[in-house]
């Protein structure tokens, strides 16, 4: 136990806090210094960071720019795919997966869709995978829905 008076002044100057409704100040580099309710003293607890997995950081990133593309064509396409099959990609597939991110909305859409020839830089197997996960009918869509109305 800390209490206020034996808490190092400097300590709490030089970081920016913010009191939330469990009394507790959380500082910006990580320390947590919380207040109990029945005394005037303080406790420091210092949170362990998060070690990320330098290729489970690039999947993250990869599938949230699947999903928020601009196009909304391509985000649902990108998006329906990166959820199924995102998360089994290995090193390679996933460079081969970013190289794809990197093209043109418009331009992917016409590769995708072969309104356009697909170059060589990304014409591999995720992007074969991904055609084939378009034909496929990735959002469940019912093929027979103009029958059922009439």
């Amino acid at each position: 136990m800390i209490s206020m008076k034996m808490c190092n002044k400097s300590l709490l100057s030089r970081y920016s806090f913010s009191i939330n409704r469990t009394h507790s100040l959380k500082y910006s580099n990580r320390v947590e210094v919380k207040q109990e309710k029945s005394s005037s003293s303080f406790r420091l607890f210092t949170s362990t960071q998060q070690v990320v997995n330098p290729l489970e950081k690039r999947r993250k990133h990869a599938i949230y720019h699947s999903k928020l593309r601009g196009m909304k064509e391509n985000d649902l396409i990108l998006g329906t795919f990166a959820d199924k099959y995102l998360n089994g990609f290995n090193e390679k597939q996933l460079a081969e997966y970013e190289s794809i991110l990197a093209i043109i909305d418009i331009d992917l859409f016409n590769f995708i869709t072969k309104k356009q020839i697909v170059p060589k830089e990304i014409d591999n197997d995720v992007f074969k995978l991904l055609v084939d996960h378009i034909t496929n009918n990735p959002l469940q869509y019912d093929s027979n829905f103009k029958k059922n109305q009439s």
